[in-house]
């Protein structure tokens, strides 16, 4: 009967141990699973971290190229004013230049007409004088 008992104890032994064994290993499997999953946390959170400073760097860029392009616009419509006002300019001066040239045509034909005028009274006179 020892030997039954002592034959069971070394079973009972055997099975603690392969309790123990089944424990530590679900133990350490359990803490492998704890730091993966804080070792992915930490990535997603520097992934995280590293997409926002992306993100941020992205959008001063945008922000920089909007403000070239606002900054360009406004020179271009400032351009674009004072080529209107030139061409206003211009268009006012051409009217004055019409203007005049139509004025010196009128004093050419006024002229042309009291030349026309005074050379006939010579003549006429003349014609008096020689009589």
């Amino acid at each position: 009967n020892g030997v039954m008992s002592s034959k069971g104890s070394s079973e009972v032994e055997a099975l603690q141990e392969e309790i123990t064994a089944v424990q530590r290993g679900r133990e350490a499997f359990s803490a492998r699973v704890s730091l993966d999953i804080a070792a992915t946390g930490t990535r997603i959170h520097l992934a995280i971290r590293d997409e926002a400073a992306q993100r941020e760097t992205s959008q001063a860029s945008v922000r920089g190229a909007l403000e070239s392009r606002s900054k360009e616009a406004l020179e271009l419509h400032r351009a674009l004013a004072m080529d209107r006002e030139q061409s206003i300019g211009s268009g006012l001066l051409r009217t004055e230049v019409s203007r005049l040239h139509a004025a010196l045509e009128d004093e050419r034909k006024k002229r042309a007409e009291f030349e026309k005028s005074f050379i006939q009274q010579l003549e006429m006179q003349s014609a008096t004088l020689r009589k």
